[in-house]
């Protein structure tokens, strides 16, 4: 429960940023702040993932429509190779980004 009151004087240009990095990392102000202010951690904000999450879907309906095939009886053998690449290709752009977004040791 939150029962203490805190207020700081800013400029609006600096709070206009912080609400929108709050935004950005789905929190609000508040939260926004104090995991700032008392986590070591950084706060990762992924932008621009909206391909990687349309191919990821697109991967996932083809996997869909195959098990659908397979149950059905209507296929017995897929070749899975064409797949597997392109999830290789979507692992390793997400791979760096969690290379790049593990905390350093202090």
């Amino acid at each position: 429960m939150k029962d203490y009151g805190f207020s700081i004087r800013i400029e609006k240009s600096d709070l206009d940023k912080i609400r929108e990095n709050a935004q950005k990392a789905n929190m609000t102000t508040t939260a926004y702040l104090i995991n700032r202010a008392l986590r070591d951690d950084q706060i990762v904000i992924l932008e621009d993932l909206k391909p990687v999450c349309h191919e990821l879907r697109k991967i996932g309906t083809n996997l869909n429509q195959l098990t659908l095939l397979a149950n059905r009886g209507r296929i017995n053998c897929v070749n899975l190779s064409k797949l597997s690449e392109e999830v290789v290709k979507l692992w390793q752009p997400l791979n760096l980004l969690t290379e790049r977004t593990k905390p350093t040791k202090r």
